[in-house]
């Protein structure tokens, strides 16, 4: 997953970490974690992360931006 795009998204519409903590029930120390790059997401917090994010944008951009936060970097073999 990459986090550097997840908080570009998330600032594209004004979200901040604890609001992500809240619809996800993610632990806000594992959560911040995760978007330090410090400890990699598992694949349900990823999707839930990404799913709650992209409830904020209209049907039409949600491909294009699962794509570019969890899809690419698999394949450009990234990290983060």
């Amino acid at each position: 997953m990459n986090t550097k795009k997840m908080k570009k998204y998330m600032n594209e519409v004004g979200m901040t970490i604890v609001d992500l903590h809240r619809v996800t029930n993610i632990n806000l120390s594992t959560l911040d974690a995760i978007m330090d790059d410090r400890q990699e997401p598992t694949y349900a917090q990823a999707m839930n992360m990404i799913n709650k994010l992209l409830m904020h944008f209209p049907k039409e951009r949600h491909w294009a931006i699962f794509n570019e936060i969890f899809i690419q970097p698999i394949f450009n073999r990234e990290k983060k």
